[in-house]
């Protein structure tokens, strides 16, 4: 036996480099689950499920991520989040959705669970190979929102807002004001319980330009769905205007968010994403921490 080991050492070492060898390369052929890929972007657009789905045809298009059915179900599209009636750009998401899907059958498809507080079906709509709900945030009539733990696409569909972002597209086009205003301060932890000292909870903005902006109708926003609605104001040069969570009185440099239903703070202590958009909806800045 040890004549043969030595005889045939050479092709010996050559079977087991080559088994090394392939070992290493189908390891490293592998998808690392952490990243996004553009096939995992793509897969979420021509792959549509084949299992845990069901059918239903579109009756009426609530906004521009709810919809009813023909028999009479409401489905709010999960992992997306788009422009409520009264703030800037709604009518043109829930007109993109409706020319979308409106009267057309399509396929719904559950993550983890079935409906929400208000009694909606989450779902994810497909219409043949089309995502929607990808389609509408790649469009730019949508933001990306997390709905834990109902987050089968999100990686595909927090691509897609970035694409979306960086390009430009609808509610991330850039309105005339841009970069004249800044966030020059945020304070989003509170001392103590945050729920309780909502004034303590602020975002501070400073027109930097030459000229005084006119502010009324702009809206800032948070990552979920927390948004203010500026009154009638006016930020001077170089002047700053403190917006407080709580409740309080008006004043040039002072706003108050005087929610009537004040029961918690609005910016995520652990990370959150401020959006000041003007009155027709154009985004003054994106400023996250």
């Amino acid at each position: 036996m040890k004549a043969f080991f030595e005889k045939n050492k050479i092709c010996i070492s050559i079977i087991i480099g080559a088994f090394i060898l392939g070992g290493f390369i189908y390891l490293s052929n592998q998808p690392n689950p952490e990243s996004v890929t553009q096939q995992e972007f793509n897969q979420a657009r021509i792959m549509p499920p084949s299992i845990t789905t069901s059918v239903a045809v579109v009756d009426y298009v609530v906004d521009g991520d709810t919809v009813k059915s023909r028999s009479g179900a409401t489905i709010r599209l999960i992992g997306i989040n788009t422009p409520e009636t009264g703030q800037p750009y709604p009518s043109e998401a829930k007109n993109k959705l409706k020319e979308l899907i409106k009267g057309k059958e399509v396929r719904l498809e559950k993550d983890i669970t079935d409906k929400d507080q208000y009694n909606r079906l989450l779902r994810y709509i497909w219409l043949d190979n089309i995502f929607i709900n990808l389609e509408m945030v790649k469009r730019g009539y949508a933001n990306s929102y997390t709905y834990p733990p109902d987050i089968k696409y999100q990686k595909q569909i927090a691509a897609a807002e970035k694409q979306a972002r960086e390009s430009k597209t609808g509610i991330w086009a850039l309105a005339q004001a841009g970069n004249s205003i800044i966030v020059s301060y945020m304070r989003a932890d509170a001392e103590g319980n945050d729920n309780y000292n909502l004034n303590d909870e602020y975002v501070i903005f400073k027109n930097t330009s030459s000229r005084p902006i006119d502010m009324a109708g702009w809206t800032a926003k948070n990552e979920a769905t927390h948004i203010f609605t500026f009154p009638s104001f006016y930020l001077a040069p170089n002047a700053i205007v403190a917006l407080y969570s709580g409740s309080g009185t008006n004043t040039t440099d002072k706003l108050y968010w005087n929610r009537a239903d004040e029961k918690y703070a609005i910016w995520n202590n652990s990370g959150d994403i401020v959006y000041l958009r003007d009155a027709q909806g154009g985004l003054v800045l994106e400023y996250g921490y």
